[in-house]
């Protein structure tokens, strides 16, 4: 830009329009460049947070332990503590979002909405509908 200016000064150049037109396209040309530079400045940032959250991600992913089909937070003795995370979001989206309880039997994640096993691996009561009569023997 320095340049352009300098230029400017120049009397017989000034004087010239073929050297005023050359003096604004290479303005303009260096206001597309700054204007790329700060383009790419953008899309540097948002690759640095990209590329923080997949450290933050893979950190989490292995501070997880499975523990019968569900994912645990691991306690200081490497046993899992806490509420499970959902292993369809975790695994396909490294996700960690907690499953609330759906009903004593089930859990759900409020994400993806599947349900899973409150104790996966153990027999739960198998419940007998209620049959009800209509009057008709």
């Amino acid at each position: 830009m320095g340049i352009a200016k300098g230029l400017l000064g120049v009397k017989a150049i000034a004087d010239s329009a073929e050297a005023k037109m050359a003096i604004a396209e290479l303005t303009s040309q260096m206001a597309d460049i700054k204007v790329n530079a700060a383009e790419l400045r953008v899309q540097m940032l948002e690759k640095d947070d990209c590329i923080r959250e997949l450290e933050a991600a893979l950190k989490r992913q292995s501070e997880l332990v499975r523990y019968k089909e569900l994912y645990f937070e691991m306690s200081e003795n490497g046993e899992p503590a806490g509420d499970p995370f959902c292993p369809k979001c975790f695994e396909e989206k490294t996700g960690c979002i907690h499953l609330v309880y759906a009903n004593d039997y089930f859990l759900k994640c409020p994400s993806c909405e599947n349900t899973f096993p409150r104790n996966p691996g153990e027999k739960r009561p198998q419940v007998q509908p209620k049959v009800r009569s209509r009057g008709f023997r």
